[in-house]
């Protein structure tokens, strides 16, 4: 049963459920003889009823981000991208929904694309000197970012983050270790 308010206004019923009904689900009104009457003040004479389906829902769409990747040893020596790799997880309801992903480094302000001397806070003098790289479908380059990924369904996205160091990259002592938020964002497209 669904609690709801009804008014007649001239020759119109009008039932408003006190709360939002579930989507996709079948409801029936049962209107019982004698319960409503016209405008000539006649009963109605028998029961009366009729269903309907609420709509399904809007689609919906989660992410799962990488785990933290931790323990990066950043060689120079090495002399191309080296280069960390994980799993995003997108899920999406209706399965056939299709969407995109995003990456981004939303700090400007302390490390603005750049993996920065980090120990509990940022020491942003203290930046490796080439931006970040995030691979997936597309690549992109940190800050800005943008889209790395697009397809329709539940996927597992394999990403994998890019970074150059140089020489005179500064190594870190004294507990402090090079820190990157990059941000994950899942949109569905139409």
């Amino acid at each position: 049963d669904v609690a709801f308010t009804k008014s007649i206004a001239g020759t119109a019923l009008t039932v408003d459920p006190d709360s939002d009904l579930v989507n996709s689900v079948t409801y029936t009104v049962y209107v019982p003889a004698g319960s409503i009457k016209d405008l000539e003040n006649n009963a109605l004479a028998s029961d009366y009823n009729f269903s309907f389906t609420t709509a399904s829902g809007s689609p919906t769409i989660s992410i799962t981000a990488p785990s933290d990747i931790s323990g990066w040893n950043l060689n120079p020596s090495a002399g191309q991208p080296q280069t960390q790799a994980g799993a995003l997880i997108v899920g999406v309801d209706p399965d056939s929904e299709s969407w995109e992903v995003t990456a981004t480094d939303e700090d400007t302000a302390n490390t603005n694309g750049k993996m920065t001397a980090y120990s509990g806070s940022y020491d942003t003098g203290t930046k490796l000197r080439n931006a970040m790289k995030v691979a997936a479908k597309y690549e992109v380059t940190l800050p800005a970012g943008g889209k790395i990924a697009d397809n329709t369904g539940d996927r597992s996205v394999d990403v994998t983050f890019k970074q150059t160091v140089v020489w005179s990259d500064a190594p870190l002592s004294g507990g402090y270790s090079y820190r990157i938020v990059v941000t994950f964002t899942a949109s569905l497209t139409v």
